[in-house]
């Protein structure tokens, strides 16, 4: 306060025109130590060096670090984070670090005994899912099974697991109704709960061979039958459909779900003729979508693995180039690939790229070939994406360098 008083009385006692002199000129220091900084921010910048800011969340522990490596593993070792065999982190450990800032969500692995009837299993997971549970641990469960988690009474008796899950199986009854033959699963007591659980009702010329109050138990048999013209109701499940967004910045290989899809479920009610006992003919009367089904997205790179050669295109329609030693040619086709699917473990699936290139269900070129040079489901790099061999064709007898790939090119019919 003392200088800045001096100062002030002694620019006081001198001209206006000493006084603006003066501000120019600290001004002109200002101004040259501001030049310094951003000049060293430029050299900063000039060396390209990237900082990321990586926050990461251990279960309920937060940790924050400042790295410039180059993937999750190195930020974890950075910030002295070891991961077991059994862990889930999120994004993936060679996940490159890109973003400035970057959040990576670790789920510790924990033992857990899942109890199902007399079978005890052990096994190690991540998941908090009961049907992931479950399948890690090499059980399935139906949609009607129940199955809770809790924390053990007693830790000896499940060998140190923390977490402890109990399947109740719902009970299995063989339900003939109108005529056909249905396997059912059901939590109810009775078979009027069963009967209102899945739907059926019953009319006047309804017959049943046990009574309404009969218990429910499992492995039992009941059977239901009207003559006539008669109406059911049924709950049945809509399959999601699967959407493939391709990535050409990915090799063919890549997949992620972006959206995890989900089957829906819909209520129909059905007229049904039946002559003696049999069913002769049936009519949908009404349909309620219950739930609508979530469609599944899913990202499959389809980059080539060959740098330098341009996509085989229709208009260019064939084209040959050097892989190595070896003289290729491409040339492609337009035919179902239904059938020549069912090999490979695809059953009959595929689909059509954005480019009109034929893919399957992992995203890998269909490709026809000598299969005695290329067996089929060996998998080749073609100048559209990594491909995989299912058909072959007459052309590779006189050249079995050659690859046809399927597309929809000529058809455009997304067949």
């Amino acid at each position: 306060m003392k200088l800045f008083s001096r100062c002030y009385k002694f620019l006081s006692a001198r001209s206006p025109l000493f006084v603006a002199l003066t501000v120019l000129v600290l001004f002109a220091v200002a101004a040259g130590v501001a030049a310094v900084i951003f000049a060293s921010r430029g050299a900063t910048d000039s060396n390209q060096i990237q900082y990321h800011v990586v926050t990461i969340y251990d279960e309920d522990v937060e940790k924050t670090v400042i790295t410039t490596t180059g993937n999750v593993a190195d930020a974890l070792k950075s910030a002295e984070i070891s991961i077991g065999q059994y862990d889930h982190i999120e994004p993936a450990l060679d996940q490159e670090l890109k973003e400035a800032i970057l959040i990576v969500n670790i789920r510790r692995a924990r033992p857990i005994v899942v109890v199902d009837g007399r079978r005890e299993v052990r096994t190690i997971t991540a998941s908090r899912d009961r049907e992931e549970i479950a399948a890690k641990a090499g059980i399935k469960l139906y949609p009607e099974d129940e199955a809770e988690l809790s924390l053990p009474d007693d830790l000896l008796l499940t060998d140190g697991a923390g977490l402890l899950m109990k399947v109740e199986r719902a009970k299995v009854v063989n339900l003939r109704l109108y005529g056909q033959d249905l396997v059912v699963r059901t939590q109810k007591s009775t078979v009027a709960e069963l009967l209102e659980e899945k739907g059926i009702k019953l009319g006047f010329d309804d017959g049943m061979d046990l009574a309404l109050d009969t218990p429910i138990k499992d492995g039992m048999s009941l059977r239901v039958w009207r003559e006539g013209i008669q109406t059911v109701t049924a709950t049945e499940v809509i399959s999601f459909t699967t959407k493939i967004v391709t990535d050409p910045t990915r090799k063919v290989g890549y997949r992620e779900i972006q959206t995890k899809g989900q089957d829906g479920q819909r209520t129909v009610i059905y007229e049904i003729e039946v002559r003696d006992g049999q069913e002769v003919g049936r009519r949908i009367l009404s349909e309620v979508i219950d739930m609508p089904p979530v469609e599944q997205v899913e990202l499959v790179g389809i980059k080539s693995s060959l740098e330098g050669v341009p996509p085989l295109s229709a208009r260019r329609g064939a084209q040959t180039y050097w892989v190595g030693p070896i003289l290729r040619k491409e040339t492609y086709y337009d035919l179902p690939m239904g059938v020549v699917m069912r090999n490979c473990g695809q059953g009959g699936y595929y689909t059509v790229r954005a480019d009109g290139v034929k893919v399957d269900r992992d995203g890998f070129v269909i490709v026809a070939a000598n299969l005695n040079r290329y067996p089929r489901c060996s998998e080749v790099d073609t100048s559209v994406g990594r491909g995989k061999v299912y058909d072959t064709g007459g052309f590779a007898k006189n050249n079995p360098e050659q690859f046809d790939i399927a597309t929809d090119w000529t058809n455009r019919d997304g067949r």
